[in-house]
């Protein structure tokens, strides 16, 4: 048997560590899923594999685990009768239903992928990382913190006998803390009741200004109906910038203090053994949740119910007679919908994005949502949301595209000399994912994985290099650690080549406006383009099948390896490709996906709005 290690690494800090204590040593395969630490062994010439490696055939487990933590995060605590005090009509476990599906989708895709790397390394040597900081009791959080695989490790090793080994490291820090958190929760609560005292308006929004102010633009202007932008604010630096922009302020749920509850855990505990309520597969995953589940209910489940009763009181002091959300899963929009149904006023969301996965939209909250096309209505009514809930209007962050007046001439002119590019090259223009944080996360197949952002940045780094007479941008999305991750990749092939700009700034369509044809991942920008007559190209360079079926309803053309993208970019270079042909085949996704091309989405929700 080959007792080489399979070193599984676990973000840049674990990276780090075990490239110090093993870079220089034979291993028997180095295990990296996400992004940043791709980067750092691209960067060092070490070869490693990803979750492709073992996910080769996985996608049906994948989905009855993406079922399962979906059904979980919403029923877990119907087992038990409540153990706190709670007037405000909806169990706190509710409000925050979509972190606690992430946290369960987590752990148990870490605990598939343990299955598949035992599938294929059998009982190896095993190496990995666990975090040395404990998660405080007095400072609760989702985020993975705790090292998932070194606890289903200690916990759940008899099914693998897995020879494993890990070694504390420190987490960096990303969170940047008040200094003094009872004075900056005083000062946000007095400032925020003083906007409670002079807002009295028929409609009340809360989310994306991008996409909701359109409709309340549409109210006043047509029906001279005025509206109130209510926004969550937990630090006090965001007064300044906030009170600008929206005319209601509430305090965040991190201003309403911990208040820890007693309540019998040996029950609690018995009852989930007994109902096996967080059994998957054989497997009872109740040791590996408890802490969650236990800090949670003795700290959170308090401020959930003061942030309750804060919205209800500001409803009976605002009297609005319609409360408008992107979306109701997030605990403040959640809770102000339950809130308004309570006093019959009338709720509505508007949905924010292309329905990836279910934990996004539902079980809608709401009395009706507002939905682009009919792709969106037929995959809500696959989820069980009844048909009379739903609106076909389209989307309004998209009704400016629709009528905007172009000049791409104009704007790739001034593009093209900032950068010192010939304007008689063509621009193509790469959508890449978000970097996230949880690499475990991107395996449920609903966005972007972070090894498939790291190979898109890899390819068209190298593609830059032999397909000199077109020009690319990557659109980078800003975030933790994201310039140093594309500069370990570029400094791999000795920087970034003069035909390849990397943009994190600026809006997405205007780059599209200057392109000639757009590469996109799994993301609704694919949309935009189309509405804009760009040729898109669909790439997916995971084991996953694609987010959305763009190419089933008309999109011209699809890659799944590096062999095809760079084919197509040499053929964009030579004049070959049939953009023409492709712009005309994705029309057929308008209907679909964004109703129309009108420009009147905003128009069609407000005349909804006003009629009931």
């Amino acid at each position: 048997m080959n007792q080489l290690p399979v070193i599984l690494v676990q973000g840049p800090e674990s990276a780090q560590y075990l490239l110090r204590q093993h870079g220089a040593a034979k291993v028997r395969r180095w295990v990296v899923c996400d992004a940043y630490s791709g980067g750092m062994f691209i960067e060092k010439g070490i070869p490693f594999v990803d979750e492709n490696f073992y996910f080769d055939n996985g996608m049906r487990q994948i989905n009855e685990i993406n079922a399962f933590a979906h059904r979980l995060s919403t029923e877990w605590f119907k087992d038990v009768s409540m153990v706190y005090p709670n007037d405000c009509g909806v169990r706190p476990e509710m409000l925050c239903a979509r972190s606690f599906n992430y946290y369960f989708l987590s752990v148990l895709n870490a605990f598939y992928f343990l299955e598949r790397i035992h599938q294929k390394e059998g009982s190896c040597c095993l190496v990995t990382t666990r975090f040395a900081t404990q998660e405080d009791g007095e400072k609760f959080s989702f985020l993975n913190s705790e090292s998932i695989v070194p606890i289903l490790l200690d916990s759940l090793n008899e099914r693998w006998t897995f020879k494993y080994s890990y070694s504390y490291i420190q987490q960096e820090s990303n969170q940047s803390a008040e200094r003094f958190p009872w004075l900056s929760s005083l000062v946000i609560k007095m400032f925020s009741s003083i906007t409670h005292i002079f807002c009295r308006d028929k409609i009340l929004f809360s989310g994306n200004p991008l996409l909701l102010m359109p409709v309340a633009r549409e109210l006043k202007q047509k029906f001279g109906v005025s509206s109130l932008q209510i926004r969550e604010i937990s630090r006090m630096r965001q007064i300044a910038s906030l009170a600008k922009r929206y005319s209601l302020l509430m305090p965040g749920l991190s201003c309403y203090q911990r208040k820890n509850l007693d309540f019998n855990e040996s029950e609690i505990w018995n009852t989930f053994r007994e109902k096996r309520t967080f059994c998957f597969k054989g497997v009872d995953f109740l040791p590996i949740f408890w802490d969650k589940i236990r800090m949670f209910l003795r700290g959170e489940t308090q401020r959930m119910v003061e942030m309750s009763r804060e919205i209800d009181r500001v409803l009976d002091q605002v009297r609005p007679e319609y409360v408008i959300v992107d979306e109701d899963v997030i605990p403040f929009n959640r809770s102000l919908v339950i809130a308004a149904k309570k006093k019959n006023i009338k709720t509505l969301v508007v949905s924010h994005g292309l329905p990836g996965a279910p934990l996004g939209f539902v079980p809608l909250q709401a009395d009706n949502i507002a939905v682009w096309g009919d792709f969106m209505k037929s995959t809500f009514q696959r989820w069980g949301m009844s048909s009379d809930k739903i609106i076909v209007t389209g989307c309004p962050k998209y009704d400016k595209l629709n009528i905007i007046t172009r000049i791409p001439v104009e704007q790739k002119y001034s593009f093209c000399e900032k950068y010192k590019w010939s304007m008689e090259k063509p621009i193509a223009f790469v959508v890449m994912g978000v970097l996230k944080q949880d690499d475990f996360i991107g395996f449920a197949g609903d966005v972007s994985p972070s090894s498939e952002i790291l190979q898109s940045a890899d390819y068209f780094l190298r593609i830059a290099q032999q397909v000199t007479n077109v020009n690319f941008v990557l659109k980078v999305t800003p975030g933790l650690r994201s310039v140093d991750f594309f500069k370990r990749l570029a400094d791999k092939y000795d920087g970034l080549s003069s035909n390849i700009k990397l943009v994190g700034s600026g809006l997405a369509v205007d780059l599209m406006n200057i392109s000639d044809v757009v590469f996109n991942s799994s993301s609704s920008a694919c949309l935009e383009a189309v509405i804009l007559n760009k040729p898109v190209v669909n790439m997916n360079f995971s084991f996953h099948p694609d987010v959305f079926p763009f190419a089933e309803y008309g999109l011209g053309a699809s890659v799944r390896t590096f062999e095809e993208a760079l084919k197509l970019c040499r053929d964009l270079e030579e004049g070959l490709l049939p953009l023409e042909d492709w712009v005309a085949s994705q029309e057929k996704l308008i209907a679909p996906f964004v109703f129309s091309r009108d420009g009147r989405s905003s128009e069609r929700i407000a005349s909804f709005i006003n009629r009931n």
